[in-house]
């Protein structure tokens, strides 16, 4: 017991606090600084704003006075609302000094953190409260019974718990100081509830346990009250938000406003627009993203082999088909899918993007040249002239006409991407930008801004600037041959992509054909049933491409009565077994046969197929959200093939793309599903072996360097001084790059479709990771190495390995209310006065490697120069506190002010940093809310663990089992808050979704508007799902817009609309109409007597069978 004693002492508490107490203050003061003068390291979000939307020294409205620079700021962010961080902060503006414009906001994602630490805050606030006035108190006087009362053996082990145990004035403050419930000291009764001398320390333990029954209670209160609150905000600010009505206002007040905006003479390369969108509209709801397609079927070769571009035409044809039949269209649309896009080859795609950055590298440098030119050979500075010819290019443009011409989308894009008419023809935008809208231009520019953020953007600029005016002009000609040259390599690896997907696509339909002939499947399967509709003429050869696949546009014939026939034995005739089925036994057994040695030629070579033949993506967007529901959460295919499975989750963008030996990107979903489960297989192997004994080699390095220095010098203050050092220098390295170790396996193998998964699936290898070593630490690797050295001596007189086990758990449980507390304190302490100040509220990375000169590494630190993403990490740290807080803090009280003060410091710097510092990259909606709430969970179930392990080694079984009641309804409140709340969070819903997208007859919108809306869909789907690298004439083939919008008969007459649309023969609705009418007719005999059956004896008919009956928005 004798290392009960080797913990904390409140001197050197006291000691620690007052030094990181210097650190605070210090950045407190450095941090004022920076807010005063607006530094860009200081809010990177600002880098092109106005430098009153940061501090406004003179305010002259109110939205800007913020008080003092040094701590006014915690005040005023407090006082912000969580709807006006969404809707926008006023002053903080792009115009007008900070009143007028873009104003900062923060998405939803955000707020589930701030709300999520928030939560943490009101339990700690409990905890310290129970802690303070009632827990510490009773450990503080407690003692063992009155010694009249006691025997002699009682009386020598209460001397030598009091005495021999070391307690430090600490110690004496935990559950350490309570004497254990042996028989020596209660010998008066044997009953463990009631009675015996320890009748008192029962009953002050017993208060203990009530105390953690309140936090218990208290805590899950909060929780389902959260999940109440953020539901209702899920849903309104994004599943069911009117995103194009936001975007219209947002477009109209900023970008596509008359007035200028408050620039900079010059913007930074790696500084994207200040009124751009950070991330790409939520097109995600109205998405889907599928997997597995078929290949095309063998028919369609009989003029010859496929092209390229008939591949990838009639998988986009078959997609369309399949989705059209499936799911019903919204009235108005001819289709139900408003874009649709293949994913390209990940091998390919990583070298496009490689040639396109290129390219980005070769024209900037060009720029800068021109830039230093016009600067020597004008007497006015042309960035000046630059920014008025900008700003007087701006257009006042009627928002519910934003894609009606494209020279209004053209001036958008060279206002955004700050470029002139020439620097457009010579980029590789050229060909590409008359289809560009502004969602596509945003996502474009941010991509340009992120590539200029390594180091020397512009090339040489030190060598540029001693150069001469002939030396930079002769250097202007060679930039611009080597944009030229870079422009043309990229199409060319554009082109490669394109024709990689299409021999990807050939390799796969070869094997699905060999496989078909070897086991007699049917030609279905092959063609994924999506051709048996298509004429012999139809599959003759042809030039014309969508002549050809023409056919792919109709339904197959249904399925609903499978052909049991093909099946053998489907009907149960059984008979006597004959020769033949004696024989086909053993061909079967034994492979020998017909095609024995088709089936097991080169099996190696097989299992080299399945690991390089890589699958096949699409993401389909719908023109409403209902039908993206049904499309994700229904079964698209019933006949059991391995083809049309769509991803039930929504497929936030940015999707994953890296190839498959890429090792700090997520790895594509293209990749073989043979390497997805071995990469799956190998991260779990990998954890299972790294959680429990990733202290052994660390402890293996500090006894080796303890041992070396030992015996190499000589005692002295230096070497103390080195011993106690440098196993503090491993272990903060070691948990430096932790975060990135786990974000490394994220990407090589959680199968995450998209960046937000992968960083979910971090999250949670970080978070179960300090779960366990919160109470493990390094004592299980000391205790395995020693059991380990125990064997290999085979020393008889050494405990088993069953009795170091109980040694184990007893070490813990003695070492959790001394030591593991005053570790955590003590780790609470650094943090909140040292770390955080330090890397979250000042970036002294930043400042570092800007002083020392390198530029490139002081703007990676946050974000490449306009913000980075929030790391992931202040969860975990988050979490770990909390976990302190309802586990450590009942057995060591003196914990929990110091966890409260914590929490109370991060919540006001959170809301700053996400509005000035963090730039989201990913926009899910709070998708991250279910597993905060799971680790809130995960961190009471642990405490009430720790608590009945801790009680049990007191002895006290009565108090233990008291402690252990909750553990059971805990998992079953878990449980009820995800059958109730977790579908409905994760997804939109049928019902709210029919109401919102234009299904309720009287909030229907006009022609132009569905015009407008459906442009609006596919300028998102370009830029949530194209690559940059791809956004070019050379490779639209990769996409297709089948949705046209058709008149109805609500649409308002417009101006002109009704002569044009009959000016033409027929008219453009009445041949979309006829289109859509033939289709519909080759269906009814086969859906007629199956929507028969499915339709109530009372229900009214429906004209249009693809149009649910629409519900009355009263009941709403």
């Amino acid at each position: 017991m004798t290392e009960q004693g080797t913990g904390t002492t409140f001197q050197s508490i006291t000691t620690t606090i007052f030094a990181g107490l210097f650190v605070f203050f210090a950045c407190f003061l450095f941090f004022g600084y920076g807010v005063k003068h607006a530094l860009r390291e200081i809010s990177p979000r600002c880098a092109a704003r106005p430098p009153e939307s940061v501090y406004n020294p003179d305010p002259i409205d109110p939205s800007q006075e913020r008080g003092n620079p040094y701590f006014g700021w915690m005040k005023w962010v407090m006082s912000l609302s969580y709807e006006t961080m969404l809707m926008g902060v006023p002053g903080t503006g792009t115009r007008n000094k900070g009143l007028d414009g873009k104003l900062l906001n923060v998405n939803l994602d955000q707020i589930v953190l701030l709300r999520f630490h928030a939560l943490c805050l009101k339990a700690a606030f409990l905890v310290t409260i129970l802690c303070i006035t009632v827990i510490l108190p009773i450990y503080t006087t407690t003692s063992c019974p009155d010694y009249d009362d006691l025997s002699d053996a009682g009386r020598d082990e209460c001397n030598d718990f009091y005495v021999n145990s070391n307690l430090t004035d600490y110690g004496r403050t935990t559950l350490a100081h309570v004497p254990r419930f042996t028989p020596e000291i209660c010998s008066e009764t044997k009953n463990v509830f009631v009675g015996g001398l320890c009748i008192g320390i029962r009953w002050r333990l017993i208060a203990v346990v009530m105390c953690t029954w309140v936090i218990w209670y208290y805590c899950c209160r909060l929780l389902k009250t959260e999940w109440e609150y953020l539901l209702p905000m899920r849903r309104k600010y994004y599943l069911e938000e009117d995103f194009w009505k936001n975007r219209r206002a947002d477009l109209q007040e900023t970008l596509l406003s008359a007035n200028s905006i408050d620039e900079k003479e010059y913007r930074d390369p790696w500084i994207p627009h200040p009124e751009t969108r950070d991330t790409p509209e939520n097109i995600e709801l109205y998405s889907v993203l599928v997997g597995h397609l078929p290949t095309p079927p063998a028919d369609l070769e009989t003029g010859g082999p496929l092209t390229e571009n008939e591949i990838m035409t009639w998988q986009l044809k078959a997609a369309t088909a399949l989705f059209d039949y499936s799911v019903p269209n919204q009235p108005g649309f001819s289709s139900s899918i408003a874009a649709i896009t293949m994913l390209p080859s990940s091998k390919e795609l990583a070298v496009t993007w490689k040639r396109w950055r290129a390219a980005a590298y070769a024209t900037r440098r060009l720029r800068f040249i021109r830039r230093m030119i016009s600067s020597r050979t004008s007497s006015v500075d042309t960035d000046t002239d630059i920014l008025s010819s900008r700003s007087g290019r701006r257009l006042s443009v009627n928002a519910n006409f934003i894609y009606a011409r494209s020279t209004r989308r053209q001036a958008y894009l060279r206002d955004v991407m700050d470029m002139n008419e020439d620097d457009v023809k010579e980029s590789v935008l050229s060909d590409s930008i008359e289809h560009f809208g502004p969602e596509q231009t945003s996502a474009y520019s941010i991509e340009l801004a992120r590539s200029a953020s390594g180091c020397c953007p512009n090339g040489s600029e030190r060598g540029l600037r001693k150069a001469s005016l002939e030396e930079l002009r002769l250097i202007e000609k060679e930039a611009l041959v080597e944009v030229l040259e870079t422009n043309e390599m990229l199409k060319t690896a554009q082109q490669i992509n394109r024709s990689q997907h299409s021999q990807r696509m050939t390799n796969l339909r070869k094997t699905k054909e060999e496989a078909s002939e070897n086991e007699g499947t049917d030609e279905l399967s092959n063609s994924g049933g999506m051709t048996s509709r298509i004429s012999d003429e139809e599959l003759g050869r042809s030039n014309d491409v969508e002549e050809k696949f023409s056919g792919a546009w109709n339904l197959p014939e249904l399925e609903i009565k499978p052909d049991l026939k093909k099946v053998k034995n489907a009907f149960g005739v059984w008979r006597w077994p004959q020769r033949r089925d004696f024989q086909k036994m053993v061909k079967l057994v034994s492979g020998v046969g017909r095609n024995a040695a088709v089936k097991t030629k080169d099996a190696a070579g097989e299992v080299l197929d399945d690991l390089v033949a890589e699958s096949t993506y699409a993401v389909v967007t719908f023109t409403s959200r209902q039908a993206a529901v049904a499309a994700r959460q229904c079964l698209l295919d019933g006949r059991g093939k391995e083809e049309w499975i769509p991803v039930q989750r929504l497929p936030i963008p940015p999707l994953a793309d890296a190839p498959a030996m890429a090792c700090c990107k997520l790895v594509s979903l293209t990749i073989p599903v043979q390497q997805k489960r071995y990469r799956k297989y190998l991260v779990k192997i990998f954890l299972a072996g790294f959680y429990p004994f990733y202290s052994i080699p660390l402890t293996l390095a500090l006894n080796w360097f303890n041992d070396t220095v030992k015996s190499t010098a000589e005692d002295s203050a230096f070497t103390s001084l080195l011993i106690s050092l440098v196993p503090a220098l491993i272990m903060t390295t070691f948990f430096a790059v932790l975060p990135q170790i786990f974000k490394l396996l994220a990407n090589f193998g959680s199968n995450a479709p998209s960046r937000v998964e992968a960083e979910y699936s971090a999250l949670r290898y970080y978070w179960y990771f300090m779960n366990i070593f919160a109470f493990w630490g390094t004592t299980i690797g000391t205790t395995l190495y020693e059991a380990f050295q125990q064997y290999r001596n085979k020393d008889e007189s050494d405990e088993r390995l069953g009795e170091v086990f109980v040694d184990l758990i007893e070490t813990i449980g003695k070492t959790v209310p001394t030591v593991v507390s005053s570790n955590w304190l003590n780790w609470m302490i650094i943090r909140t006065t040292c770390t955080v100040p330090l890397n979250y509220m000042v970036f002294m990375n930043s400042f570092l490697f800007k002083w020392l000169c390198i530029p490139c590494l002081s703007r990676a630190t946050y974000g490449g120069g306009a913000g980075g993403p929030i790391p992931y990490r202040i969860v975990v740290d988050s979490g770990i506190i909390f976990l302190t807080l309802v586990a450590v803090a009942p057995v060591a009280p003196v914990l929990a002010p110091f966890a409260l003060v914590s929490f109370m410091f991060m919540q006001p710097l959170l809301r700053r940093n996400v509005l000035y510092a963090y730039r989201p990259q990913f926009d899910a909606g709070g998708v991250r809310w279910p597993f905060l709430s799971d680790i809130l969970i995960t961190c009471l179930l642990t405490g009430q663990a720790v608590l009945v392990v801790l009680l049990s080694l007191k002895l006290a079984v009565g108090p233990a089992v008291m402690a252990a009641l909750p553990i059971i309804p805990t998992f079953f409140f878990k449980q009820d808050l995800h059958n109730q709340y977790l579908r409905a969070y994760e997804d939109a819903a049928l019902l709210q979704t029919s109401l919102l997208d234009g299904w309720d007859s009287q909030n229907t919108m006009s022609y132009t508007e569905r015009e407008e809306f459906r442009r609006f869909l596919v300028d998102c789907h370009k830029a949530a799902y194209i690559p940059a690298c791809l956004v070019c004439t050379e490779t639209k083939d990769m996409s297709l817009e089948p949705a046209e919008v058709v008149r109805i008969e609500s649409d308002p007459v417009e101006r002109g609309m009704l002569r044009r649309d009959t000016a033409r023969k027929g008219g453009l609705s009445r041949r979309m109409s006829t289109k859509i009418e033939s289709s519909r007719m080759s269906i009814d005999s086969n859906l007629q007597p199956l929507v028969e059956t499915l339709t109530p004896p009372n229900s009214p008919p429906c004209n249009d069978k693809k149009t649910p009956a629409i519900i009355d928005t009263k009941t709403k």
